[in-house]
């Protein structure tokens, strides 16, 4: 049996949660995939509207989001996820970034959904907190691996600049998503300075 967490959901609804026990990351639970989904289906939390911002070979980007009415306020939550091969581990995972990006926008927004950001992380934002790899991004690209892949921002805005000139058109209303766009508009700025 797990720890026993009291949240308050996007929706208003105070709910008490077992949190699945198993990995820890430092504080925080690590909740499969799967458990997350049956702990969203429990509390009657239907799964979020997602739509794809960005795919090409070198990077998927998903949003997930909700649109709640409650005592007469309209919020909008919104999260993203992104697979690219600097963020990917696994072979699965490698095969197909679209999915893995769906999966940790999704994973994202039930856990901010659920009240549970303070106490979870899903297994599919392991691969984002734990380093790729010991070697320096230079090195990386010395080496090839990633040689036609962005994995930074500086990379995307030098090797995807359509990419990332239209996502700064585009209307976003996340913390994180208008962060983004600062960092690249910053990017660009420099890049031009």
């Amino acid at each position: 049996m797990g720890k026993n967490v009291k949240v308050t959901t996007i929706f208003g609804a105070s709910l008490d949660i077992v949190l699945p026990s198993g990995i820890m990351l430092g504080k925080k639970n690590v909740i499969l995939h799967d458990e997350l989904l049956q702990l969203s289906q429990q509390a009657k939390i239907p799964l979020p509207k997602t739509e794809l911002l960005y795919a090409s070979d070198r990077m998927v980007i998903f949003r997930a989001s909700y649109v709640v009415d409650l005592e007469g306020k309209t919020t909008h939550y919104e999260e993203i996820g992104e697979a690219s091969p600097a963020n990917l581990e696994t072979a699965i995972a490698n095969a197909y970034p679209a999915t893995m990006a769906h999966k940790r926008a999704v994973d994202r927004m039930l856990i901010t959904a659920l009240g549970l950001k303070p106490y979870a992380y899903s297994d599919s934002e392991v691969a984002d907190i734990k380093p790729v790899s010991k070697k320096p991004s230079e090195e990386l690209f010395a080496l090839g691996k990633y040689k036609d892949h962005p994995i930074s921002l500086d990379d995307l805005v030098q090797k995807d600049e359509d990419y990332a000139l239209s996502f700064l058109q585009k209307e976003v209303t996340s913390q994180k998503l208008i962060a983004l766009q600062e960092i690249i508009k910053e990017k660009f700025e420099q890049k031009l300075g």
